[in-house]
């Protein structure tokens, strides 16, 4: 049976950083480097590096690129490439507080032809120039060198701050927060690596032995200890609750905890003491180790990596995490690799850039193979199409659960996913629903909505629109009445339902003539353009002048609202435009979706857009079809959500209202979770923002590699 209170299990994984004390016989480290080492022997900390002579391991035939990349580095919101002409090359968000730009593309960064190395970590990125100066982007207004560094040959930067290492072996570090100020590490003058984590900084030494420190905050300094049986480290990475080192015959060897590539189950991983050193199973011949040790580089340019997939991130073509060290597919022969718990780049042999895993795409993109569709919907983390004949497109997250365990079949472009040839509206799995992949309207009338589990065919004969929220649906009959099913728990399903049920509940409407719902939250437009709402009311997105938590079952008019031709309701908020094109919001302004010092706007508030035709609120931003065919958003949070779907165009930092670059004759926009799409009058989609399920539909999806090609 179909169960709406059912767990879509849709949130993303959220990081465990476990608290750790220091082990003075080993120590285990977090955060990261940004580099890639392709010797086989310790080197001195004045040799240069070159990559090997390797083959292709899949059919994707490498080409000559007009930008031949050595290095990457990827941060928590930026990523950079050195070309192989000293160039320097960034994107997703550019550095500055002025006139910022989200890219999807790389950019060269004016004013760096000598660049060697990159490193992409807290508060900016730092460039190590041929000339052994090292460069900070975002630390400034303006890249600004780092004061008394000439002869840097390695930096490294993790949670903690920052650390060079000189040409004569010497460690000097930095802060988070104070990076102008660089202090040596006493007691090391043999080092040639260097990485740094969130609590403990590791570096290999001239010997091929690789020593640890913690953070040395108090008097005392840092206290040293010798990693034991390492003896012919080439490199050393530091990730978020590990670390790893390349051992001169090709082996890599990691200690600390969660995945080490040792195949090891979550029980015994548990049980294995932090201080142990296992050996990453299956590696005999690696040359490269990726800045958090969960990626590998074979001789033959085949790159393995294991641990977290839940983004896509080891690039196997699967979201299936991994205990043993996976092959990356449809990629040429690797030269070097980077990988944050979320997203993967690497650089081929020929100077390629390829990246997968959660890459959002900042400007809004078309959606593959469609040209006729007549309705978009963007939901939690998928995306939906009706076409004139009536077929349902689908793209984006899709999962099913079998024997107690969940499956992902996510697709990066349009498919014809349930087999419908009468669509005529969809309403996808909206922001924060746990319950609905989609429910669709069929031209005769009736509703059917699709989840993980089952089918639920809504025994509706008359439907001409639907809507979902969190656990709950609604659906517009050609009465202009409004029923409603699944939970109830703060009266989204009207009076007359119970707090759970798959049976469609009348609300005690009769001249509804659009619907919307979100959160558990349910809104009807009514003829004389008045919105009433009902259900929960926790953040005052009932509009009704009060703010209360409890039920609201009984719809209730939303104040000084009475010429409204659109609605709209997000997780927390909702909106509405009025017939003279103004656009009003209420609820949440976490925020300032409107331009006031108010937390929670308890009747409609305008925005500062008076020339909307349509509306759509998600759950972190508004956007609005202006009368031009433009769109506009507007943030109503200040989390990574906005972040994302600001349509990459100049903003200042704290611009709350962005035109999305791109898009003109749009007719219809939809908002889902961190994505949103909009429908063109030709029939074309385009969707921007978030991509770590393949929602944006254009083929570069998360769990495959994709070529960039900077201009």
């Amino acid at each position: 049976m179909h169960t709406m209170g059912s767990n879509r299990t849709s949130a993303r994984r959220t990081a465990v950083r476990a608290i750790v004390q220091l082990v003075l016989a080993v120590v285990l480290v977090a955060g990261c480097t940004t580099h890639t080492t392709t010797a086989r022997a310790p080197v001195p900390a004045h040799a240069s590096v070159s990559l090997p002579a390797v083959k292709p391991p899949t059919s994707v035939a490498s080409i000559t690129p007009a930008h031949p990349f050595v290095d990457v580095s990827l941060g928590n919101d930026r990523a950079c490439a050195v070309e192989r002409d000293g160039s320097l090359w960034c994107w997703m968000r550019s550095f500055g507080k002025h006139a910022i730009v989200d890219l999807d593309e790389p950019r060269r960064v004016d004013g760096l032809t000598d660049a060697v190395q990159v490193v992409v970590g807290f508060g900016g990125a730092y460039a190590r120039r041929r000339t052994g100066e090292v460069v900070c982007l975002g630390c400034e207004a303006s890249p600004v060198a780092l004061k008394g560094v000439t002869d840097a040959v390695d930096v490294a930067n993790g949670e903690r701050g920052t650390c060079i290492v000189s040409r004569a072996g010497k460690v000097a570090c930095s802060g988070r927060w104070d990076w102008k100020t660089l202090k040596d590490v006493g007691g090391i003058d043999d080092a040639v690596r260097v990485g740094v984590g969130g609590r403990q900084t590791c570096v290999v030494r001239r010997g091929g032995s690789v020593t640890c420190w913690d953070g040395g905050d108090d008097e005392s300094g840092p206290r040293f200890a010798t990693v034991p049986g390492i003896t012919d480290a080439t490199t050393v990475v530091v990730g978020d609750v590990h670390a790893c080192v390349l051992r001169g015959t090709g082996t890599v060897a990691c200690w600390g905890e969660g995945d080490l590539g040792d195949g090891a189950t979550m029980d015994e991983a548990r049980e294995r003491k932090r201080t142990a050193v296992v050996e990453v199973k299956g590696t005999h011949d690696a040359v490269a180790l990726s800045a958090d040790g969960n990626c590998l580089v074979e001789r033959s340019g085949t790159a393995r990596c294991w641990g977290s997939n839940y983004f896509g991130r080891i690039g196997d073509g699967t979201r299936t995490d991994q205990k043993l060290p996976s092959a990356v597919q449809n990629i040429p022969a690797v030269a070097r690799i980077q990988s944050t718990n979320s997203r993967t780049c690497a650089v081929t042999t020929n100077g390629e850039l390829f990246c997968w895993g959660d890459f959002p795409r900042f400007h809004a993109t078309r959606a593959l193979g469609i040209s006729d569709a007549t309705f978009v919907s963007a939901g939690y983390d998928n995306s939906c199409a009706t076409r004139r004949d009536g077929t349902l497109l689908c793209w984006g997250a899709r999962s099913a659960v079998a024997n107690g365990e969940i499956s992902y079949h996510d697709t990066n472009e349009p498919e014809d996913r349930y087999a419908l040839r009468d669509a005529v509206s969809i309403a996808t799995a909206t922001p924060a629903s746990h319950s609905y992949d989609a429910c669709v309207v069929r031209s005769a009338g009736q509703v059917v909505c699709y989840d993980e589990h089952d089918v639920l065919r809504l025994a509706i004969p008359d439907a001409m629109r639907v809507a979902t929220g969190q656990g709950h649906a609604c659906a517009l009959r050609r009465s202009g009445r409004v029923v409603c099913w699944g939970s109830s728990d703060h009266g989204q399903c009207g009076p007359a339902s119970p707090e759970h049920s798959n049976t469609a509940h009348d609300v005690g409407l009769d001249d509804a003539i659009a619907i919307a719902a979100g959160g558990d939250t349910s809104c009807a437009l009514r003829k004389s353009g008045a919105v009433s709402c009902w259900g929960g009311n926790d953040w005052a997105q009932l509009g009704n002048g009060q703010k209360a938590r409890g039920k609201n079952p009984s719809p209730s008019p939303v104040h000084g609202l009475d010429d409204a031709i659109d609605v709209s309701v997000g997780f927390t908020h909702a909106c509405a435009v009025r017939r003279s094109g103004q656009v009003v919001c209420w609820g949440n302004n976490l925020g300032g979706v409107a331009r006031v010092d108010t937390l929670d706007l308890k009747a409609p508030t305008a925005i500062g857009i008076d020339d909307a035709i349509k509306v759509s609120a998600g759950t972190e931003a508004t956007c609005v079809v202006r009368k031009s065919g433009k769109v506009t958003c507007v943030s109503v949070s200040s989390s990574r959500g906005m972040d994302v779907l600001r349509g990459g165009g100049p903003y200042e930092e704290d611009q709350t209202k962005f035109d999305i670059p791109g898009l003109d004759d749009v007719v219809d926009v939809s908002v889902g979770d961190k994505h949103a799409c909009a429908l063109r009058h030709d029939g074309a989609v385009f969707c921007w923002g978030d991509n770590e399920r393949g929602q944006i539909g254009d083929g570069a999806g998360p769990r495959i590699p994709h070529r960039l090609t900077p201009n």
